[in-house]
């Protein structure tokens, strides 16, 4: 009893951002078990949903399919006035998207293609099947058989589909592909990203599929409760009788949830609550007003959605980071303090490092004087960043100007130079040296040269 009690109060989170240097940055946070894996379910339905689009095109899929929510449960057989299914995001409208998914090819060829599409999508690792499931699934489909004689009998299918055993059994095998909350994190911030894989940076859905998909997450993403849903949490989501709920916050990051207690809608009862509680702590519903938020919510964004001071700022960084001397001169002249730093500490000098941009280098330590030794969240400096990109011509460029490793900058004081090598003496630092020191005034210098 106390096992089944346990497992009703699980809940385990993941998100995953779309910004940053993978290499240097912590792009994901996890709580709960996160190793704990979970079929998909119907949170198959977005990849299934964007993925045909892909393959067919957006008319062929609406085609045979609405748009708009059904205001009746996920799994009752019901069309709509033009003889389709309400939606996507419903059984009967995601196995009319199963019948449109490849169909040329055989079923094993089918579930194989499915799965290396969403594996391109999680950029690393892979997807695992539950057999156990499947199994479980299939032995009790008696509501999905009637859906799909319904379908066959209505003439909803395409006319080039295959069997309706076989499509069943597709999407029955689609839904048992299985997960942890970490990758259904990078599938949601795929989403999130336009398309393209936050660690692989590969575009792995069109851009335009991405938008019809996250559109009908938002109406129809979460059985009968998708109206309160928009209106409470204004986010794209779909979620699954399995406990897990993907939720995609476009342009920030992905978020996947899983807790497997449901409340009498479907979703994940603890899910459910830990949506609400973000979105009052954090402006993320579409509708939250940045300009006139209140006090009480933060600006996840950050910089990114802010005044034009901050938003220069941020272009600022990335022209560094793209080695775009030009924007890097344009925004400084403009009035860009190219010293200031973003939510990570990182400045547009830590980027340009970064990137193995020498032409940015230049430009920011001999035209602008930018402070050689910043250090960010990670305790690095430019310095750190040149020598953990092997990018040797920056190395020497800023060794030769006085530019430090960050650790040595947060545990020494006296320094000395000794010919062309660096002797680093150690001792210790009153707290309010260090932090005088690693924030360091714009034309300081923190090592002493003699």
């Amino acid at each position: 009893m106390s096992k089944a009690w346990t497992k009703a109060r699980l809940v385990t989170e993941a998100a995953c951002r779309l910004s940053g240097s993978l290499r240097r940055r912590r792009p994901r946070i996890s709580l709960g078990q996160t190793r704990d894996k979970f079929a998909l379910g119907s949170c198959m339905y977005p990849l299934l949903l964007a993925l045909t689009e892909d393959e067919v095109g957006r008319d062929v899929v609406y085609k045979h399919v609405g748009r708009e929510p059904s205001g009746v449960h996920s799994e009752d057989i019901l069309l709509n006035e033009e003889g389709k299914p309400h939606n996507t995001m419903i059984a009967m409208g995601s196995m009319v998207i199963a019948s449109l998914f490849r169909p040329d090819l055989t079923i094993p060829d089918r579930f194989d293609y499915l799965v290396k599409r969403c594996n391109d999508i999680l950029g690393e690792g892979s997807l695992d099947f539950d057999l156990a499931w499947y199994l479980k699934k299939k032995e009790s489909s008696y509501k999905e058989k009637s859906i799909g004689h319904t379908l066959r009998k209505k003439k909803v299918f395409p006319e080039n589909s295959p069997p309706m055993e076989e499509v069943l059994d597709f999407y029955l095998q689609m839904q048992s592909l299985s997960i942890t909350t970490d990758q259904g994190s990078v599938m949601a911030a795929t989403l999130a990203n336009g398309g393209v894989s936050p660690f692989s940076k590969v575009p792995c859905i069109s851009s335009s599929s991405v938008r019809d998909t996250l559109s009908t997450m938002h109406s129809c993403g979460l059985y009968d409760y998708s109206g309160r849903w928009a209106f409470e949490i204004g986010l794209p989501a779909k979620s699954s009788s399995t406990g897990a709920i993907l939720i995609v916050v476009p342009s920030l990051m992905g978020i996947c949830v899983w807790g497997p207690l449901l409340d009498s809608c479907g979703n994940s009862e603890r899910g459910v609550l830990f949506a609400k509680e973000l979105t009052r702590l954090f402006a993320l519903h579409e509708y939250d007003t940045v300009s006139n938020m209140p006090k009480s919510k933060m600006n996840p964004r950050g910089f990114m959605i802010c005044d034009t001071e901050e938003t220069q700022l941020f272009k600022l960084i990335f022209a560094a980071e793209r080695g775009d001397v030009y924007l890097i001169r344009k925004y400084i002249r403009g009035g860009v303090d190219p010293d200031h730093a973003d939510f990570d500490g990182r400045t547009a000098l830590h980027l340009a490092c970064c990137g193995g941009r020498l032409s940015a280098v230049h430009v920011l330590v001999n035209e602008f004087h930018a402070f050689l030794n910043p250090i960010d969240l990670n305790h690095h400096t430019p310095l750190d960043e040149a020598i953990d990109g092997q990018h040797d011509e920056i190395r020497d460029y800023l060794l030769d100007r006085g530019a430090e490793r960050g650790l040595h900058l947060l545990q020494t004081t006296d320094r000395s130079r000794v010919g062309d090598k660096l002797q680093t003496v150690l001792e210790p630092r009153l707290p309010e040296q260090e932090t005088a020191k690693v924030r360091g005034r714009r034309g300081t210098r923190s090592r002493a040269l003699f």
